[in-house]
């Protein structure tokens, strides 16, 4: 008895691990000050609850949003996260406050540390740990939903230059 409630308590927590490990969300592109990232969009709380955990990798280019309907205070935390992540904390498309290289926490629940938004936020993206500096991303940088990442985004235009024809009179040369 004893042996077939543990088995079935492993099988159990195996299967949610594996569910975690290959369950990807739906994505969507976004730019952080024209710069574009591949997301997993985060809706559900069961989904937020397990955000970026047990994950072994995450590239540059992409990261996991976290949207919240209406703006409200948000803390997270790295519980179970192999790798280390920027917290980009947004309220209207703007960056408010950010969290630098937050560690993974491979602790107790109650020992790993908190992140707090601040104030109330309408998204948080999770990116790789040092994306934020790499791309020089602030409080103020803006967050933009693009329909691709492979289109580009834009990028200030140089003012159109008008084409002047000089036309010149041709006079006979006297050499």
């Amino acid at each position: 008895m004893k042996i077939t409630v543990f088995f079935l308590v492993t099988l159990l927590l195996c299967s949610q691990l594996a569910w975690a490990t290959s369950t990807r969300l739906p994505t969507r592109c976004v730019a952080i000050d024209n710069h574009p990232f591949t997301v997993e969009i985060a809706t559900t709380r069961e989904q937020q609850a397990l955000g970026l955990q047990h994950r072994k990798s995450l590239s540059a280019k992409r990261g996991m949003v976290f949207p919240f309907t209406p703006a409200s205070p948000q803390v997270f935390w790295m519980k179970d996260c192999n790798i280390p992540l920027d917290l980009l904390f947004f309220k209207d498309n703007k960056l408010v406050n950010y969290v630098d290289n937050a560690p993974p926490c491979q602790l107790e629940a109650k020992d790993c540390p908190r992140y707090p938004s601040g104030q109330p936020v309408d998204a948080v993206v999770e990116l790789q740990a040092g994306v934020r500096q790499a791309f020089n991303m602030k409080t103020g940088s803006k967050l933009a939903l693009l329909a691709s990442c492979r289109q580009r985004t834009r990028r200030p235009r140089m003012p159109r230059l008008r084409m002047v024809s000089y036309h010149h009179s041709r006079k006979k040369s006297i050499y």
